[in-house]
C-alpha cells in the first residue's frame, strides 16, 4: 500500500490474515486500504481475510497490473524507464500533492491505531492464535 506502483505476478494472491491470527490491522491497512479499494472492499479484506488473486487485485486497484510471471521483471523495468524520464522535482511534488490525504489519515489516526494493536495483543487471544499458528507450522515440517 505504500509504493506508488505495484506490478504483481498473475500466478500470487495477496492475502490479510491478522484477524485469523490475533493482529489488529494497524500499520497502515485501516487508514490506507478504505482510501485505496474503498469502505467495502477494505472490510472484505481486513476482516474475511481470504485470498485475493492477482486479476482481482489489479481489479480493485490493489495493484496496478498483473502480468505472467516470467514477465515480471520486465514490466518493472518498463515503469522504471518511464518514470526515469520524467522530471524529478515535478515527479516529487505530485507524489506529495498524491500523498496528501493517505498521509493526513495516517498522521491522524496512527496512534490510535498502535493503542489499538497494544490493547489487543494484551489479551489471550492474539497469544492463542500464535501458538496455533506456529504448532502448526511445526506439524508441517
Amino acid at each position: 500500500m505504500a509504493c506508488d506502483l505495484a506490478v504483481m505476478a498473475d500466478d500470487a494472491f495477496i492475502r490479510h490474515v491478522g484477524p485469523e491470527h490475533g493482529s489488529v490491522p494497524a500499520g497502515g491497512a485501516t487508514q490506507w486500504l478504505p482510501i485505496m479499494v474503498g469502505d467495502r472492499r477494505a472490510r472484505e479484506i481486513l476482516l474475511l481475510c481470504e485470498e485475493i488473486p492477482a486479476a482481482k487485485a489489479a481489479e480493485w486497484g490493489l495493484v496496478n497490473s498483473a502480468v505472467p510471471r516470467d514477465e515480471l521483471d520486465a514490466e518493472v523495468d518498463r515503469l522504471v524507464q518511464s518514470l526515469t524520464a520524467k522530471l524529478p522535482q515535478t515527479v516529487r511534488y505530485t507524489k506529495q500533492q498524491l500523498n496528501f490525504w493517505r498521509d493526513l489519515s495516517w498522521h491522524e489516526t496512527v496512534n490510535h491505531a498502535r493503542d489499538w494493536l497494544a490493547l489487543s495483543m494484551a489479551t489471550d487471544e492474539p497469544r492463542e492464535a500464535m501458538e496455533k499458528f506456529l504448532s502448526r507450522k511445526k506439524d508441517d515440517d
